[in-house]
């Protein structure tokens, strides 16, 4: 998920701009860590009210909207759709179903699941990256790719998420050739039976993986800290994912999986407020953890960045349980 003027000769230029503010924030850290040391216990500067973050953390005690997958595009929408249907067709002959699941105002996203043929030798996630770097130029869309014979199966068990988006999203495009499984109804105690096994499966391992983290913190071992923080964010999302619309995840793109939740509700990626520098940095921090953890040895990160982190994720974590419990309540 991507983050998206001359001065005179006398002036700074923008570049120069950047370079002073990173060497003013790396003294400001530094002098914030002596702080902490010398007052003999660490705090986040948070708790003086001097973090971006520091009155974000608090959660409402207000439901949370939820949304369901029921599009209602607009006319224009309809006209881009037709568009972007004609364009995946042209460049990608071996599709042969394309459903709306929805879209998302900010940022303008089309969510489309698109199921091609299974004798094509693409992979799925090459195929996914294809359709959406074509499509870049009309509009952005965020592709959920499988092959038809993974989609009969999950039709044919009675998979929440493939009843649902087949019966309730809008088909774009279906091959002549293509013959799906007849829609089954779920009861409401299977639709439950899932949803508790999906949060105690993803949702409970990415809250101790926190604890672990916290763990770390407490070691002065930062690196195994975001590591964990990183497979944290990845299994509660999962978790959240999986239990409110019964898409069995396969990724590990934290960008991606907070992308996809925005089909039910946009405050998980709220957390993060990556529409600031500061939450873009820890943002960066958190996506590169688990790789440069694994594969890095001179990575370090710094303290206050990996505090900052663990509030953003503890955050994430209560909020992504208040979602499950009020998705249960609902359908109790």
């Amino acid at each position: 998920m991507a983050l998206y003027n001359n001065a005179d000769t006398e002036g700074l230029y923008a570049a120069e701009i950047v370079v002073v503010y990173e060497h003013l924030r790396k003294l400001y850290s530094a002098a914030w860590l002596i702080y902490q040391r010398s007052g003999g216990h660490p705090e986040l500067k948070g708790d003086n009210h001097e973090s971006d973050f520091s009155d974000s953390t608090a959660l409402s005690a207000e439901a949370i909207a939820l949304r369901t997958v029921c599009p209602d595009p607009t006319h224009a929408e309809k006209l881009a759709l037709e568009e972007l249907k004609d364009l995946i067709l042209k460049r990608c002959p071996q599709v042969e179903m394309i459903v709306h699941l929805g879209t998302h105002p900010e940022p303008f996203t089309f969510y489309l699941l698109i199921l091609t043929s299974n004798g094509d030798k693409t992979t799925e996630h090459e195929l996914c990256n294809k359709i959406e770097d074509n499509c870049q130029y009309l509009a952005r869309v965020h592709a959920i790719v499988h092959k038809v014979n993974s989609a009969k199966e999950s039709l044919n068990i009675g998979e929440r998420f493939w009843s649902m988006v087949i019966s309730r999203g809008i088909i774009l495009y279906q091959s002549e050739e293509l013959v799906l499984p007849v829609v089954q109804e779920i009861s409401r105690d299977l639709l439950l039976e899932g949803s508790r096994f999906n949060w105690e499966r993803w949702g409970l391992q990415g809250m101790d993986f926190l604890k672990g983290a916290e763990r770390y913190i407490t070691y002065n071992n930062f690196r195994l800290a975001a590591f964990l923080l990183h497979q944290s964010v990845e299994s509660v999302l999962k978790g959240i994912i999986q239990a409110v619309i019964g898409y069995r995840v396969q990724m590990h793109n934290i960008s991606r999986l907070l992308s996809l939740s925005l089909l039910f509700t946009d405050e998980l990626k709220n957390v993060f407020e990556l529409n600031t520098a500061e939450g873009a940095k820890i943002f960066a921090l958190l996506q590169n953890a688990y790789s440069q953890s694994r594969y890095n040895s001179t990575f370090d990160p710094d303290e206050e960045s990996v505090r900052i982190l663990l509030t953003l994720v503890k955050k994430l974590n209560h909020l992504a349980e208040r979602i499950y419990k009020q998705f249960i309540e609902a359908m109790n």
